[in-house]
């Protein structure tokens, strides 16, 4: 589609709907993907460089949208995970920084000590938790999906990791995954 040469304002507004489509695609299959895991692809891996790298992919993104990215490593000790998931798992909650909080929010990413891997950002709290409901899953009071904390959370079954939420209104939020069971 040639929708960027339309000078028209309706065309910013189709690029924006199918951004945001696409974005719910990616998220559907990799939901779809957490479904579907072979055994053989768990493996030996160190949680820091895992952290390390989707902070690195991922700072460009979150510079382009206002906000700051910080890598903090304390030391890992390896898990058996499938590290493609898990990298996934940090993006969500990357991106969830980004997407739902306001410019000059800080961000930090931290692994360790140990088995330990948490996102921290200084934003305005999850005002907007999902809700469940028996015939549509999560929802958000805004309507929104809410694939991406639902991507996290079956990432963690599929590890037997502990995901803890400290979260306060203007204070920020914290998403620690324990990943002691894999260790």
């Amino acid at each position: 589609m040639e929708l960027s040469r339309i000078a028209d304002p309706r065309a910013r507004n189709a690029e924006r709907d199918l951004d945001a489509l696409t974005h719910i695609l990616e998220q559907l299959t990799s939901l779809a993907r957490a479904d579907a895991v072979d055994p053989s692809a768990y493996q030996r891996a160190n949680l820091s460089l895992i952290g390390a790298e989707v902070t690195e992919m991922t700072a460009p993104f979150v510079f382009d949208q206002d906000k700051s990215i910080e890598f903090v490593d304390h030391g890992t000790t390896p898990v058996t995970v499938i590290p493609a998931l898990v990298e996934n798992m940090l993006r969500n909650l990357i991106e969830n920084a980004v997407k739902h909080n306001p410019p000059g929010t800080r961000i930090v990413v931290t692994c360790g000590p140990g088995p330990l891997v948490s996102v921290e950002d200084n934003g305005k709290g999850l005002v907007d938790l999902p809700e469940h409901h028996e015939d549509l899953g999560y929802v958000k009071r805004s309507g929104q999906i809410g694939l991406g904390l639902k991507i996290v959370h079956r990432i963690s079954e599929l590890h037997q990791a502990k995901i803890a939420i400290d979260t306060a209104p203007d204070q920020g939020t914290k998403v620690t995954i324990d990943f002691a069971a894999a260790a």
